[in-house]
């Protein structure tokens, strides 16, 4: 559970770039986003929910999900930033 009224920002910093959780901006999940927004792009979910071995490489269908999510949190900023 996220307590949203604590402000708090969880964030990374890599290689002098900081990365933030979006869920402070947008309390929802990425397909809530894309359908609120009208945002397409969203394909359908990879099994995540399936035992992961140490090592294990993911698939190129999983790995363009996850790219997918991240673009569509961009669009959205993008599209706050804009009004």
């Amino acid at each position: 559970m996220i307590d949203f009224k604590s402000k708090t920002w969880y964030s990374i910093t890599i290689n002098g770039t900081q990365y933030r959780d979006s869920m402070k901006k947008f309390p929802m999940s990425v397909n809530g986003i894309s359908v609120v927004l009208g945002i397409k792009g969203k394909d359908v979910k990879p099994d995540f929910d399936r035992y992961l071995p140490v090592g294990y490489i993911p698939t190129l269908d999983e790995i363009k999900y996850c790219i997918q999510d991240s673009q569509i949190v961009a669009q959205a900023i993008e599209k706050e930033l804009r009004y």
